[in-house]
C-alpha cells in the first residue's frame, strides 16, 4: 500500500534510506554511552557488567528485532492514519478503530498527554545521560575523584539546584537564548554544556569541603538494594519504548510517498543483519573492551549530534512538543519555546537523580510514566491491523 493519499512531497530514496541509518546509528550510539555510563561510572561500586554487548544479545536474539519492529509497526499505523485516511498523526487517533474513543474525550486526552510525557522524558533523559558521560569523561581526563550516591550534601545542594531551575532567573536566563532566536539545539548544547560543568565543580567542590568541614553530611543515608542491577532489563525496554514515538514519527514523515513494505524494510534492514550477527558469532562483541577510554567521548558526540539534528531542529521540535506529526493537514504555529523550559529542567533532574542514585531510581520513573505509553502502542498496533482488515 503507498502512501500516497495526500499530495505530499517525498525525499529522494537514497535520503530516506540515509536518514533512516543515521537515526538508527544515533540511537544505538546513545544506548552505548548510557550503557557505558552506567556500567564504568558512577555511582557504580559493582564488578562491570560490560552492559552493551549484554543488552545488545537481549535486544535482537532474545527479544528478536525489538525494538524497531515495534518502531516500524507504529511507523505503518501514523502512514496509514495520516497519508492514506488523511486524518490528524496523534496517538489517539491512532486507537480510535480498537477502542471507539473520539477527539478531546478522556481516553483520547489521557493517551496524548502521555505521549507528550514519553516524548519529553525520552529526549531529556537520553541528553542528560549523554552529559553525565562527558562528567564521567573529565574526571578521567584530569584524574579528579568525583563525589557520588546518596549523601545529604549531595541532596542538599541537588535540593537548591531544582529550586533555582523553578526561579524566575533561570526563566529569564532561557528568555535570553530565546530572544536571540538561536536555533533549539543550540540552546539545548549551550545549557547542557553549562549544567555539565557545573555538576562537575560541585561534585569536585562537594569531595574537598564536606569531609573537612561537614563530615557528617559525607555520609550515605542508605545504599541501594543489593538487587539494583535488576531494575536494568526495566530501564532497557522502556528507554528504546520510550523513543517510539519520536523515532516512528521520523520514520513515517521521511518515508512518505513510498509503499509501507519498502519503510517496513529497510526500517528492519539493519537490525536484522546485526541480529544475524549476533546468532551466528555470539562473541564478537565481547573484543569491544573501550571501558574508561577517552574514546567514549566520540560516541557520546555523534549520538549528541545526531539526536539534536533529528530531532531539535525548529520544525521536529515544534511538532514533538505537541506529539503530533508534521503534515499538511493543519499547521500548527504554537511556539515551542515552553518545550524547551521544561525539557531544560527535566535534564538537570534527570542528572541529579543519576548523580544520587544511577540507573536504579530512574529506572522506577521509567516504567511508571512510559508503561501507560507502551500499552497505547500494543493499542495502536491492533487497531492499525484491524482496520486493514477491514479495507481489504
Amino acid at each position: 500500500m503507498s502512501l500516497k493519499g495526500l499530495n505530499v512531497k517525498s525525499f529522494s530514496w537514497m535520503t530516506c534510506i540515509g536518514l533512516t541509518f543515521l537515526m538508527q546509528l544515533g540511537l544505538m550510539l546513545a544506548f552505548y554511552t548510557i550503557c557505558n555510563v552506567t556500567d564504568f561510572g558512577f555511582p557504580n561500586e559493582n564488578v562491570p557488567l560490560y552492559l552493551f554487548q549484554l543488552s545488545l544479545i537481549i535486544l535482537f536474539t532474545h527479544w528478536g528485532i525489538f525494538p524497531w519492529g515495534v518502531y516500524a509497526l507504529l511507523a505503518v499505523a501514523i502512514s496509514y492514519v495520516l497519508y492514506i485516511k488523511e486524518k490528524p498523526g496523534q496517538m489517539s487517533t491512532l486507537i480510535e478503530p480498537f477502542i471507539k474513543n473520539v477527539p478531546m474525550d478522556t481516553i483520547s486526552i489521557s493517551i496524548d498527554v502521555f505521549t507528550r510525557i514519553a516524548i519529553l522524558f525520552s529526549l531529556a533523559s537520553t541528553l542528560a545521560l549523554i552529559a553525565m558521560q562527558f562528567v564521567l569523561l573529565l574526571t578521567l581526563l584530569f584524574h579528579h575523584p568525583i563525589v557520588y550516591g546518596i549523601r545529604l550534601d549531595i541532596i542538599t545542594l541537588l535540593l537548591v539546584i531544582f529550586k533555582v531551575m523553578q526561579d524566575n532567573r533561570q526563566k529569564s536566563f532561557l528568555n535570553g537564548f530565546l530572544k536571540r532566536r538561536w536555533p533549539p539545539f543550540v540552546i539545548i548544547l549551550s545549557f547542557l554544556t553549562l549544567i555539565t560543568l557545573a555538576l562537575w565543580l560541585s561534585a569536585l567542590f562537594i569531595g574537598w569541603f564536606s569531609p573537612k568541614y561537614t563530615p557528617i553530611l559525607s555520609s550515605h543515608i542508605t545504599q541501594l538494594p543489593s538487587n539494583g542491577a535488576a531494575i536494568w532489563p526495566i530501564f532497557m525496554a522502556m528507554w528504546w519504548l520510550g523513543w517510539a514515538p519520536l523515532a516512528a514519527g521520523m520514520l513515517a514523515y521521511i518515508w512518505k510517498g513510498y509503499r509501507m513494505r519498502t519503510m517496513v524494510f529497510f526500517t528492519l534492514l539493519l537490525p536484522v543483519i546485526l541480529t544475524i550477527l549476533l546468532t551466528l558469532h555470539p562473541d564478537w562483541l565481547m573484543v569491544m573492551d573501550l571501558k574508561k577510554s577517552l574514546w567514549n567521548f566520540l560516541p557520546a558526540i555523534i549520538s549528541l549530534m545526531i539526536i539534536m539534528g533529528l530531532f531539535l531542529r525548529a520544525q521536529p521540535i515544534t511538532y514533538a512538543s505537541r506529539a503530533i506529526l508534521p503534515s499538511p493537514i493543519k499547521t500548527y504555529k504554537r511556539s515551542a519555546n515552553t518545550f524547551l523550559k521544561v525539557l531544560a529542567q527535566t535534564i538537570v533532574f534527570i542528572m541529579g537523580m543519576y548523580w544520587m542514585g544511577s540507573t536504579y531510581g530512574i529506572g522506577i520513573i521509567y516504567f511508571s510514566l512510559l508503561y501507560p505509553m507502551g500499552l497505547s502502542l500494543l493499542v495502536a498496533g491492533i487497531a492499525v491491523f484491524k482496520s486493514f482488515i477491514q479495507n481489504n
